[in-house]
């Protein structure tokens, strides 16, 4: 007896006529058991940590608890001084932007204008900085900004904070093999980007709640991919998560085959005795 067990998908492809999203849970992003935190809880944390610190009858301004240091999810650190980086190009795009207060500590005037510039705040980096989409027309403001000492740091986001040293090390030691990896985006990337995006990776699956894209692509292209202005972080895919998902996968179809064949056999096996009995019946009533 064959049982026709349906198939569920899990995230749809992208083929190369059309991009389609994904229906994924979102990876968890670097290693370890990480806590990930909204940004309205980061600031209440660095808020209390404030009242804290005040609480000890000594004045503390905020600024002498800022650090000079901004510590990206790679692991990566640069160490900045106040102003903008050298070299700018001072067109839209991604940039790291550092306050000298926790974002609820930025007064509400520079708060709104920044919102009505179309600055784009993303994912919260140590200490007090941001990822951030800045447009063009922004960047008059932001000088301003920067000398008013209402904004501390601006900045490219370096190779480096994109990927983690040990992979990057890996892959450059082996530049023509294949590598299963994740590539996480700053937001939802327009055709084009997932077009540019296809020509370095093949594309099996993609989010578009979080935006992350699984895949995987050569060390050389992987190092092309980090360098891309629209990708947050590319990690390598682990391959034990990945077995564990389909042996799961395909641990749950089987017991569902168990679970129908066991109905089926007990339906025969019921149907059988109510015919015997039965017949056993007719034959005692003749006697």
């Amino acid at each position: 007896m064959f049982l026709l067990i349906p198939t569920i998908v899990l995230a749809e492809t992208i083929n190369d006529s059309d991009v389609h999203p994904g229906t994924l849970d979102a990876p968890e992003f670097g290693t370890g058991d990480v806590t990930i935190l909204t940004e309205e809880q980061i600031i209440q944390r660095q808020e209390q940590i404030y009242q804290i610190l005040n609480s000890s009858g000594r004045p503390i301004k905020r600024d002498l608890i800022n650090s000079s240091n901004i510590s990206f999810k790679s692991g990566h650190k640069i160490s900045v001084s106040p102003g903008i980086e050298q070299n700018l190009p001072y067109d839209t795009g991604y940039y790291v932007i550092q306050f000298y207060s926790s974002y609820m500590g930025v007064d509400a005037t520079t708060r709104d204008k920044l919102d009505e510039l179309d600055v784009v705040r993303f994912q919260y980096i140590d200490d007090n900085a941001f990822y951030t989409n800045i447009p063009k027309l922004a960047f008059e403001t932001i000088d301003d900004f920067i000398v008013d000492k209402k904004i501390r740091y601006v900045g490219e986001i370096p190779y480096d904070a994109k990927i983690e040293q040990q992979f990057d090390e890996e892959i450059r030691a082996n530049l023509d093999s294949e590598y299963g990896i994740v590539v996480y985006l700053f937001e939802r990337p327009t055709v084009s980007q997932l077009v540019k995006l296809r020509l370095k990776m093949n594309i099996n699956s993609y989010s578009d709640v979080t935006y992350f894209v699984y895949g995987s692509a050569s060390g050389s292209d992987i190092i092309d991919i980090a360098n891309m202005d629209s990708i947050m972080f590319v990690e390598k895919q682990a391959s034990a998560t990945l077995s564990s998902v389909e042996d799961n996968r395909y641990d749950t179809v089987n017991d569902l085959s168990f679970l129908l064949m066991s109905f089926v056999v007990v339906i025969i096996v019921s149907l059988i005795l109510f015919i015997m009995v039965k017949k056993r019946k007719k034959q005692f009533q003749k006697i």
